[in-house]
């Protein structure tokens, strides 16, 4: 080994912590800014026990009050005192404390306008207000636990561009991954959203062609969540690469000691994650010596992909059914916003929308008992998701009612694939006691044959306002169909007219 400074302890954290803190050595400050008295009491009691000194706001005042008393880590934000201008008030907060982490609670109705908010502001988090507290005070535990690797890895990133202005290297690919960590690491987030592109940056930035990061499994077999160069394959090609057999070794060991593999040419980094490894870095640089800065780059950003693994696990709790594994409703138009903002910046594209609910479910209910109920509600949900594409977006939006978003399709096709849902749905076959039944479903679908938003004609106009005008016209006029299905007697798809572009 060469003679350049290694750090192999400076940056990589090993936290055996247990995942929630106990009251008796950490007391974490925190706010719940509510006017719901019965909200407040039912946070703070389970918060308590988990080691949070709760203080209380009533508004916004109350809240710059606090913070100006005693720093917080944590603020859970109910939307009802926040009034219109929420981004003034959430940068009237962070002036004051920008370490502080802030969840916003929210109402059903409020649900659409929330996932523009979580994706503009820096918010960690959205939480229906009548989600369990559990899933709340769970992601809470998760947020303070973590703030200790996050100040580390800002004053960490901070030594490295200094490091970086005296040696020149200042291109655009490095400005995207600070600005992207360790702000962003905090929030609940899809794991791929987070690593995709910061790893491509980061390949970039360090002039390496093969870098990989995968998750393990419960059997330690590595999931490829992201690769480039020789390792852009898709997840079965993947495994059959030489490279498992070539490192071996450096893998087995990474998994079982949470131990670094950092040699001239390449690093195998584990993921540590509550002291188990659950997952592997590994970047490449054939013919290069990997230098001690660029080292330093690496583990920040594999302690960063542990944190952020561990967060992909609540955000998989806060957005899926706990039933039926699909979207739930607030996530849901989430994704539906998403994709038409990018349907829109394509250019113009096709954008379907169905709407479809069991047939005479309550009478299952009522008939069979509510454990045959969730278990139609489960072989439904499979079937929905076996027959729909990778690239589309499925979610549970009410008790038996199933929304589906069709990517870069057209009216026409998404009858066919609603069709040919229905059909796969009657071959469903459920038995009780002695007794077979099938179900049926019902479709209504509703979409734009080309979805475009000129942003030049907008003015002052908030594009996430009309995405969300529209949005809402989506459902209403597939809701429409779907009545029309009901009311012709059930079993069938009804196609609404494309909609027309109201601005």
């Amino acid at each position: 080994m060469d003679s350049r400074m290694r750090g192999n302890d400076k940056i990589f954290f090993h936290d055996r912590q247990a995942p929630m803190a106990t009251p008796k050595t950490i007391i974490h400050p925190m706010i719940i800014a509510t006017t719901d008295d019965a909200l407040y009491d039912a946070y703070k009691t389970n918060l308590e026990q988990q080691g949070f000194s709760i203080a209380r706001a009533r508004s916004i005042d109350d809240i710059i009050e606090l913070i100006a008393q005693n720093p917080r880590d944590l603020i859970a934000l109910d939307r009802r005192i926040l009034g219109n201008d929420i981004a003034a008030v959430i940068d009237r907060i962070r002036e004051r404390e920008k370490r502080m982490r802030i969840v916003l609670l929210y109402d059903d109705d409020d649900a659409a306008a929330c996932c523009g908010f979580i994706q503009q502001l820096p918010i960690h988090a959205c939480f229906d207000r009548r989600d369990p507290v559990e899933k709340f005070v769970l992601c809470a535990a998760s947020v303070v636990k973590n703030l200790p690797k996050i100040d580390l890895i800002a004053q960490q990133f901070h030594k490295i561009k200094e490091h970086i202005k005296l040696s020149e290297k200042n291109k655009e690919g490095l400005r995207y991954i600070i600005s992207a960590m360790p702000e962003t690491i905090s929030r609940l987030q899809p794991l791929d959203t987070f690593v995709r592109g910061i790893l491509i940056q980061m390949c970039g930035f360090l002039n390496a062609e093969d870098s990989f990061l995968a998750t393990v499994d419960e059997n330690e077999k590595l999931i490829l969540l992201v690769g480039t160069g020789q390792f852009d394959v898709d997840e079965k090609t993947f495994l059959t690469l030489p490279f498992h057999a070539q490192r071996r070794q450096e893998i087995a060991t990474a998994l079982t000691e949470r131990k670094t593999t950092a040699a001239e040419h390449y690093m195998l980094i584990p993921l540590d994650v509550q002291g188990e490894a659950a997952g592997i870095f590994y970047l490449e640089k054939p013919g290069a010596v990997i230098e001690a800065l660029e080292e330093d780059m690496m583990r920040l950003f594999a302690s960063q992909a542990a944190i952020t693994i561990e967060n992909s696990n609540l955000f998989k709790l806060a957005t899926q059914d706990g039933l039926t594994g699909l979207y739930v409703r607030r996530h849901f138009f989430e994704r539906l916003t998403d994709n038409l903002q990018y349907a829109s910046r394509m250019g113009g594209q096709a954008v379907s929308f169905i709407i479809t609910d069991i047939d005479h479910f309550k009478s299952i209910n009522d008939t069979y008992g509510h454990p045959v109920g969730d278990k139609v509600l489960t072989e439904v949900s499979a079937t929905l998701r076996s027959k729909l594409r990778a690239t589309d977006i499925i979610g549970r939006i009410g008790g038996e009612e199933f929304a589906v978003v069709l990517v870069n399709t057209a009216l026409d096709e998404a009858e066919r694939i609603a069709e040919q849902l229905r059909a796969e749905i009657k071959k469903l076959s459920f038995t009780h006691e002695g007794k077979t039944f099938s179900v049926s479903m019902s479709f209504g679908i509703a979409g734009f044959a080309a979805y475009h938003i000129d942003r030049r004609a907008l003015r002052n106009n908030n594009m996430n306002d009309h995405v969300l005008h529209d949005q809402k016209r989506l459902l209403a006029v597939a809701d429409q169909a779907l009545y029309q299905s009901k009311e012709n007697g059930r079993d069938q798809v009804t196609v609404a007219d494309a909609l027309s572009l109201q601005r």
